[in-house]
């Protein structure tokens, strides 16, 4: 799991043995090395006392966490702001953790984080150089233009570089990620698809009653609906039917992680109306579920079902699922 947060003093004891203790560690031959502005520390406490660290506790950086652990960090600063103009950063300190997702995860999770600390700002940016090639496919990957590319400005060890300018307004970014950073870009592929409102809440009370047979009052489904909607997790989409603009359909996914393995999706429901079944709505929905997962580098979908749904087990497994396990179900009420 990433997490973005601020450093403590016991987490750059971290930082600093993976990151500024070694004469010249493999980060700091991509980190604008043309600047030649790297020095190491032999001990922490002389490293306590730099401007780095000073730096890295400031209210402009936040570091990055690999599953509790600090492995980097994530910065942002004014390139003018009287003009609001915005621009951020991002270092890995230790090359294992290169080219494995989590710099794209971070930054997404910091763009999104800035637009809302800034809501004046309207555009975020990002600058490199052509020597890293992997800090130019990140800026990509989440959705950043390049904007400019000032060629052979940057020279290192005998060669010109060009400088490479990325940025994303404001609505471009907030149409295709959610509120912690999530990517539902994929959706644009799936015309009659599109995340749940406040206002589907009637016709998701309908699908949960007549579809899944759960009893529950249209204020009820209102209610969780209203908060689950400012939350990333979780996932609920709706499949619109074209000729009626009625929706028709519905399926409900949550972000499902473990101290044991990798991260995936848990489907909660399915759902489509019995009028609208065996048109490959139900299909399309798990589909566009399965994209998003894909997108946000999850590694699984799984889900349960019950047993005497015969039918329900016939569907999952046509659209690629398997039965891997039979389980009881515990459940306890709290009073």
């Amino acid at each position: 799991m990433i997490e973005l947060k601020p450093f403590n003093e016991q987490d750059l004891r971290i930082i600093w043995a993976i990151g500024f203790k070694e004469e010249y560690p493999e980060w700091s031959k991509w980190n604008s090395p043309y600047f030649d502005e790297y020095r190491s520390y032999q001990t922490f406490e002389e490293f306590k006392q730099s401007k780095v660290f000073d730096y890295l506790m400031s209210d402009t950086c936040r570091g990055i966490y690999l599953d509790s652990k600090p492995i980097g960090m994530v910065s942002r600063y004014w390139e003018n702001k009287m003009t609001r103009w915005l621009e951020i950063g991002i270092i890995i300190y230790q090359s294992n953790g290169w080219s494995k997702g989590i710099g794209s995860m971070a930054l997404t999770q910091w763009v999104t984080q800035t637009f809302t600390d800034f809501p004046e700002v309207q555009r975020v940016g990002l600058t490199t150089w052509s020597g890293n090639q992997r800090m130019m496919r990140a800026a990509k990957k989440i959705g950043m233009t390049q904007e400019a590319c000032i060629r052979k400005v940057r020279y290192f060890e005998g060669i010109y570089y060009d400088s490479v300018k990325y940025g994303v307004l404001r609505d471009e970014w907030e149409k295709h990620h959610d509120a912690l950073g999530s990517s539902f870009k994929e959706l644009e592929k799936f015309p009659n698809i599109r995340r749940a409102k406040v206002k589907d809440a009637d016709a998701i009370a309908e699908l949960s009653r007549v579809s899944l047979g759960y009893e529950c009052n249209n204020e009820e489904v209102k209610s969780k609906l209203t908060k689950l909607c400012n939350q990333a997790n979780p996932i609920i989409l709706v499949y619109v039917a074209a000729e009626s603009e009625k929706v028709v359909g519905f399926v409900q996914a949550e972000l499902y992680q473990a101290v044991y393995f990798e991260d995936g999706l848990n489907i909660l429901g399915l759902a489509v109306l019995p009028a609208y079944q065996g048109r490959g709505i139900g299909r399309q929905l798990m589909t566009a579920v399965e994209s998003f997962a894909k997108a946000n580098r999850l590694s699984f979908i799984r889900l349960n079902s019950a047993e005497y749904r015969h039918e329900a087990h016939a569907f999952y497994e046509g659209v690629g699922y398997r039965s891997n396990k039979l389980q009881k179900r515990f459940i306890k009420e709290i009073e």
